[in-house]
């Protein structure tokens, strides 16, 4: 189902009364969907006049292959490019984040190290969302 269709649909509950805020996930497995889609689908979905959550989101670095595992450079690459586009867009409420510390996400997309320090997108989140 496209954005399109999928605004069509909230239309009709936000008619009946049925909807107060759409729920986004913001998984970013190995995304390389361009940033300007992913405004454009945020823009969508704002006509409908309801408030945007996005869920779940965790980034890692990019796809693991038997030639490459993301390290935290590509993490934090991925997080600089695909958080702010949520964070800054006016209707956008809230991000919740998953699987964020050791042992709840793939090790990919953790944000804390075992022993509980900050990975640099960590680092980078709680810099990025302070200056903010």
């Amino acid at each position: 189902m496209g954005v399109a269709n999928a605004v069509e649909i909230l239309n009709l509950l936000l008619d009946r009364g049925l909807i107060d805020g759409i729920g986004v996930q913001g998984h970013a497995f190995s995304t390389r969907i361009t940033i300007e889609i992913v405004k454009l689908n945020l823009d969508l979905l704002a006509e409908t006049g309801l408030p945007i959550i996005v869920t779940e989101m965790n980034i890692d670095g990019g796809k693991e292959t038997d030639t490459f595992t993301p390290t935290e450079e590509d993490q934090l690459f991925e997080y600089m490019r695909i958080f702010p586009t949520f964070w800054e867009h006016p209707v956008v409420e809230g991000i919740s984040l998953s699987g964020w510390r050791w042992g709840m996400g793939n090790k990919n997309t953790i944000l804390m190290n075992r022993n509980g320090s900050e990975r640099l997108a960590m680092e980078w989140l709680i810099t990025y969302i302070a200056e903010y």
